[in-house]
């Protein structure tokens, strides 16, 4: 049963606009909020877009000022992950701490039972025992549970996604239909909180890398970084460097401040090792080894994979078929069809080659 009054989290674009508007439709009690995370919260754009789509849909309207808690638990993480060497999502935080965190705690004296929001995915729970789980949107190109594979139990047993069945193309044809004022509103960027380039943003953190070496894969001297929070894996552009073929970033190492570039062939990784694994099936369901489909960024495609579960929160995945970018901070999230099984922080890939054998690849023992 939907609770009686529910709290939508909206940022004034079409998606959560839409998803107020189908709830006060169907005669719910439904409450607007919008999360402050930094700057003034009296001069929000997001929350003055929000408190326009509320006014329109003759529902109140509350600001949450979260700047404390943001800072503590998703820019300082995102700050320290950046300054080691790492390259993190902070979706996937914000969502699960911040999101159907902070925000859902702050609005108890709301005697709210429920948080929707303009998430792509589908929820499901088991009509016997209770269990929650989530599915990849009907559209797959809009899926969003990438972001939301943190969630835990208690989490989503208090969140709605009422456009898991929907298309983006519906969304905004229902939008203009019921007239909302955020019918035509842009897409929000991928870092909603990062105003222009993210190294700048860093800096301004005080994440200020110092210059340090960019070197081969034999360790001989190319050229120099700014810094290694202002590069991740796979990049190959803006490295300052010339050579005969062009390379790309395979490795940041801070014990020595370094960058290690090479060619594309040795970006290639036939696994990798993931922490802080988040499962979202119940244990009996899962062996300790298993095969699932693993996505290894937001929006990249599934490849299907081995599972190997290395303790209660840690495991190994070895790739069918060898990725590229295998990049450290990110998450691993697997997959059986559209389920979401789980997923945790890739703390290092499985190379491809070798190194130190030249340019000879010698595939690892078990790569396939």
């Amino acid at each position: 049963m939907i609770p009686v009054k529910i709290a939508v989290g909206m940022s004034g674009g079409v998606d959560s606009s839409l998803v107020a508007a189908l709830l006060v439709e169907g005669g719910h009690d439904v409450l607007g909020v919008t999360m402050c995370i930094g700057g003034d919260p009296s001069r929000d754009d997001n929350a003055r877009r929000a408190q326009n789509v509320c006014r329109h849909l003759g529902i109140p309207h509350r600001v949450v000022d979260l700047r404390r808690e943001f800072g503590r638990k998703v820019l300082g993480p995102f700050a320290a992950e950046y300054a080691s060497g790492r390259t993190p999502n902070p979706c996937v935080l914000c969502n699960a701490l911040i999101k159907f965190g902070s925000l859902f705690d702050a609005l108890a004296e709301e005697d709210v039972g429920a948080l929707a929001t303009g998430h792509y995915v589908r929820k499901v729970t088991h009509p016997d025992s209770g269990w929650h789980y989530l599915r990849r949107a009907s559209d797959e190109s809009k899926d969003q549970s990438y972001v939301l594979h943190r969630l835990d139990q208690k989490r989503l047993g208090r969140a709605l996604f009422p456009l898991g069945d929907w298309t983006k193309e519906e969304t905004r044809a229902a939008a203009r239909r019921m007239d909302l004022p955020a019918s035509d509103a842009e897409e929000s960027q991928e870092i909603c909180f990062v105003p222009g380039d993210y190294r700048d943003f860093l800096e301004d953190l005080g994440v200020c890398g110092k210059p340090g070496p960019v070197v081969d894969v034999r360790g001989c001297v190319l050229g120099e970084h700014r810094g290694l929070h202002a590069y991740t894996v796979g990049q190959r552009r803006g490295l300052g460097i010339a050579a005969d073929e062009p390379l790309y970033v395979l490795r940041l190492v801070p014990g020595d401040n370094s960058i290690v570039v090479g060619p594309r062939p040795r970006l290639l990784s036939t696994g990798a090792r993931v922490e802080d694994v988040n499962w979202m099936v119940p244990e009996g369901e899962l062996a300790d080894e298993f095969a699932a489909e693993v996505a290894i960024r937001y929006n990249a495609d599934p490849v299907t994979a081995s599972i190997r579960r290395k303790g209660p929160s840690s495991m190994e995945v070895q790739f069918s078929e060898p990725r590229a970018a295998v990049t450290p901070g990110q998450s691993a999230v697997m997959y059986r069809g559209d389920l979401l099984i789980g997923g945790g922080f890739i703390r290092a890939s499985i190379p491809e080659y070798v190194e130190g054998a030249g340019d000879a690849p010698e595939a690892r023992e078990g790569s396939g």
